[in-house]
């Protein structure tokens, strides 16, 4: 599988998820941290219903290392 090539934007919180999602409008990846025991962890679930919120796309979802998950974002 062959993973795109986006601008990846590292999100440590929901405050940062909301301010990148308002700043931008291209299609981009969120990469968060994997592990749920990890401070700065943001579920899945919580990225897609930020982003249905701010009226963007949830695409695909890739493992990018062992600890960092690349979430697809496609605005409106």
């Amino acid at each position: 599988m062959t993973i795109p090539t986006l601008k990846r934007i590292c999100i440590a919180s929901d405050a940062d998820l909301t301010r990148t999602l308002k700043k931008l409008d291209q299609k981009i990846m969120l990469v968060t941290h994997g592990d749920a025991n990890h401070p700065k962890h943001i579920n899945k679930d919580t990225v897609k219903t930020a982003l249905a919120a701010h009226g963007w796309t949830s695409g695909r979802r890739y493992t990018l290392t062992g600890t960092q998950v690349g979430h697809v974002a496609i605005p409106a």
